[in-house]
Formats: C-alpha cells, sequence, structure tokens
C-alpha cells in the first residue's frame, strides 16, 4: 500500500515539475524576447539622438553662431532663412 502512495505522489510531482518547466521556459522566452525588441528600440533611439547632436555641431560649425543663442533661437533662424 505504501509503495502504491509513493509511486502515486511520485507521478504527481513529476507532472507538477514538468509543468513548471514548461511554463517557465514560455515566461522566459517571452521576457527574454520583449527585452531584445525594449533593447532595439533605445538602440534607435540612441543613434537617432547622435545623429541629430552630430548634424546640429555640423550646423553650429558652419555657421558661426553666437555662443550666447540658444538652440531654439537658431532653429526658428534657420527656418526663416529657408
Amino acid at each position: 500500500m505504501l509503495d502504491i502512495v509513493l509511486k502515486i505522489l511520485v507521478i504527481i510531482s513529476i507532472i507538477t515539475f514538468t509543468f513548471i518547466g514548461i511554463w517557465s521556459f514560455i515566461l522566459f522566452n517571452y521576457l527574454y524576447n520583449q527585452i531584445r525588441y525594449r533593447n532595439y528600440l533605445l538602440e534607435k533611439v540612441s543613434h537617432n539622438i547622435h545623429t541629430l547632436s552630430n548634424n546640429f555641431k555640423k550646423i553650429y560649425d558652419k555657421e558661426d553662431i553666437n555662443p550666447s543663442t540658444s538652440p531654439t533661437e537658431f532653429k526658428e533662424s534657420s527656418s526663416v532663412n529657408d
């Protein structure tokens, strides 16, 4: 009798651990994909900010702007010239 109860408990524990293992794999795979996507978006934002910064530096050096001029004033003056 004890042997049957022990086998039933072992079978239940194996099924439980299998269920936990499968769902943890699915969950970790989902989280990994979300982290990869978030890093991809952050990389794109970082690249665009870097590109804009370089473009602004080139324009700033090219136009020889007064250092007291703020970027918004520069933007307004450049849009008037266009």
